[in-house]
């Protein structure tokens, strides 16, 4: 199994000591390596083994030299809070090296001054005796080198020994945070369709979650949207179950204009009557005034409906909350969409010519979605652009014969010209297109003149205190995904 250097552990497993050198030269490790270096030479090794390692126990006796990673290891043992993280991480290597190089630095950083300080001496002394000792063993320049850091480990204890308490609230502060970071992480890669497999992270996850959060350093609305991405994701999960497109269960009749996948069954007498009949002039002039009955049914809806196509307003006026329920609104959607293989398309809007097409293509990478979801152009509302485009996909492409459109806004902007309502009638000819909108805070006049669904949520804030929120959107969403 080749050469091992000591450890602080009872009886270590070889496997341990091949986990850690699996990992030791991973980014994390190499990055925080420096800081933990002033202090302690071994300390990110030696704390690996016993989150690693859900059996490890300390030796009775520290090898020469790690003394201080006993020390601190020892008082981390008694905790509860070492044990929930050593939960949380065992057996995980990738899992354990980030709870490593989290738990190591936070514990050193939050010690008390006086104590690293010490720390610090001790370890120069060590590494300087060191030094000696492979220049010239037994020599006076190497046994005075040996001598001063036993008087600076000697110093350490004391002041290990004065600050006792102070060591233990770092450490279980650290291990606290730790364990938070890391559930936080895991479930910010969740929310974001990046769930380990069996809960095991691997290299590709480790690296999503660094990024993630060198991305969400210094921004607050991003993290704020994806925590909101958790509630939209159980919402849209809710109303996929409840989908009126489902075909389990039959609920009610209502009239609307024909649609022959959803008309009564009675109905079919009148439209194969003979022409002329009373049955079927009844029918005619029924459909005429859009009175026909159709059945609706609620149920799991097949995959692979129609395309969804989301334009999400990043005007001046969305700026803050309301763009962070737009955007956690929006990947909740492309996440249940993408899962299902189907196309969904994103277009983030503002002004006059302040609007971009984002199409992913099979798993989107999360460098890519954050990138998506961080566009804010931050300017006026013009909606018709991005809607003209949209309706001339819809009208030129096949696949999206069937597609929705759903607009998040707050709806300040003008009524639609005629050019667009003539595009909007001809893609209408196409069965199952509707435009559904979600409108927050503002009397939506332009949107009254062509969207098929309006809802009206007036303060995101008091509706979600109400427990209204999730009613609304879910309302939103019936017939688009």
């Amino acid at each position: 199994m080749g050469y091992y250097s000591p450890t602080i552990w009872n009886n270590l497993l070889n496997s341990d000591r091949s986990a850690w050198d699996s990992v030791k030269d991973e980014d994390v490790i190499e990055e925080s390596r420096p800081e933990c270096d002033r202090y302690s030479q071994n300390l990110m090794e030696q704390a690996f083994y016993g989150l690693y390692d859900p059996l490890a126990e300390l030796s009775d006796v520290p090898p020469q030299g790690m003394e201080v990673e006993d020390s601190l290891m020892r008082k981390a043992m008694e905790m509860e809070e070492y044990l929930s993280l050593r939960d949380e991480v065992f057996s995980d290597k990738m899992a354990s090296m980030l709870a490593t190089a989290a738990f190591s630095t936070e514990l050193l950083s939050k010690l008390p001054e006086d104590v690293k300080k010490d720390l610090e001496e001790y370890r120069n002394a060590q590494q300087e005796a060191q030094n000696e000792q492979e220049k010239d063993p037994g020599s006076d320049s190497s046994q005075a080198a040996a001598e001063k850091a036993e008087r600076a480990f000697e110093k350490l204890q004391q002041s290990m020994e004065m600050n006792q308490a102070q060591i233990e609230n770092a450490a279980a502060t650290a291990m606290e945070k730790t364990e938070e970071d890391l559930k936080s992480s895991k479930k910010m890669l969740k929310n974001l369709g990046f769930s380990p497999e069996g809960g095991k992270l691997d290299k590709t996850d480790v690296q999503n979650m660094r990024r993630l959060a060198d991305i969400l350093k210094g921004n607050e609305r991003l993290r704020k949207m994806i925590d909101l991405i958790g509630a939209m994701e159980q919402i849209v999960s809710e109303d996929k179950k409840k989908s009126v497109h489902g075909r389990e269960q039959l609920v009610e009749y209502r009239r609307k204009e024909l649609d022959l996948e959803d008309l009564a069954p009675d109905e079919f007498i009148g439209l194969g009557a003979p022409e002329g009949s009373a049955l079927h002039t009844d029918f005619m002039i029924r459909l005429a005034n859009n009175e026909l009955l159709h059945s609706r049914y609620e149920g799991e809806a097949p995959e692979g409906r129609g395309p969804v196509i989301i334009l999400k307003d990043t005007s001046g006026s969305m700026d803050g909350e309301r763009l962070e329920f737009a955007n956690a609104l929006e990947f909740a959607i492309m996440t249940r969409m993408l899962k299902e293989n189907r196309k969904v398309i994103s277009i983030p809007f503002s002004g006059s010519g302040h609007w971009c097409v984002y199409e992913p293509a099979g798993k989107p990478s999360l460098q890519e979605i954050l990138d998506h979801l961080s566009i804010n152009y931050n300017g006026g509302t013009d909606p018709y652009p991005p809607l003209n485009w949209s309706l001339d996909r819809i009208l030129e492409k096949q696949d999206m014969r069937k597609a929705g459109i759903l607009i998040i806004t707050d709806g300040e902007f003008d009524y639609p010209d005629e050019e667009f309502k003539s595009r909007l009638n001809a893609a209408r000819e196409n069965p199952g297109v509707m435009i559904h909108s979600i409108v927050i805070g503002c009397d939506p006049y332009g949107l009254k003149e062509f969207a098929d669904r309006i809802v009206m949520i007036e303060d995101l804030r008091e509706s979600s205190e109400n427990g209204r929120l999730n009613g609304q959107i879910s309302e939103s969403l019936q017939g688009l995904i």
